[in-house]
């Protein structure tokens, strides 16, 4: 009878673990999926979308990839900063002869990056952004995460608004998280 009942028990088990396991990974799923579905509907374009390809110039794209106010109200600052790291000019940067330029550039272009400004966040927050974006680098080599170490460097060290604010010890921290950023100390 024990024997039976052991049966019983181990193939009841071995039907519902699986679709217990499947209920929390879907669970994790559509946490992950609500929260990027979030950062991607402050931009109601991309350039995966065919409307992005009909965009002729920059300055049209950037007037594509204003956020409304109101949604930018409803945003936490890690939202802001997963909408930052999403947009889709943060290459802007780079093609400035200087770094301010390139920040002061995305100040005005990115809506998430001017309102993490406008709430006195940005240093704390890029930060925190800065270590997973190394941390998750250093775990999976990905390009990707080092572009992010970058584009985080670059808007913490060469914000005009942080000048003063950023001590040696937190400027060499960043530039130790920075992929291929090169910071010297003016």
């Amino acid at each position: 009878m024990r024997k039976i009942i052991r049966s019983l028990f181990a193939g009841l088990m071995a039907i519902v673990i699986p679709f217990i396991m499947t209920g929390l990974a879907n669970t994790a799923n559509a946490e992950e999926a609500k929260q990027a579905e979030k950062v991607q509907s402050i931009y109601t374009v991309t350039p995966a979308d065919e409307t992005w390809k009909e965009l002729d110039s920059t300055q049209d794209k950037i007037a594509a990839l204003r956020v409304p106010q109101e949604v930018l109200d409803g945003l936490s600052n890690d939202e802001l900063v997963q909408g930052i790291l999403e947009y889709p000019l943060k290459w802007e940067l780079v093609v400035y002869d200087n770094y301010y330029t390139g920040v002061e550039s995305m100040e005005d272009n990115c809506d998430a990056y001017a309102e993490l400004l406008d709430r006195g966040a940005d240093i704390p927050c890029l930060l925190s952004a800065l270590s997973a974006a190394h941390e998750s680098y250093i775990q999976t080599e990905r390009v990707e995460e080092a572009i992010n170490c970058d584009l985080l460097a670059q808007l913490l060290l060469y914000q005009k608004k942080n000048i003063g604010k950023l001590d040696q010890e937190t400027i060499k921290e960043i530039c130790s998280k920075s992929w291929s950023f090169n910071y010297e100390l003016r």
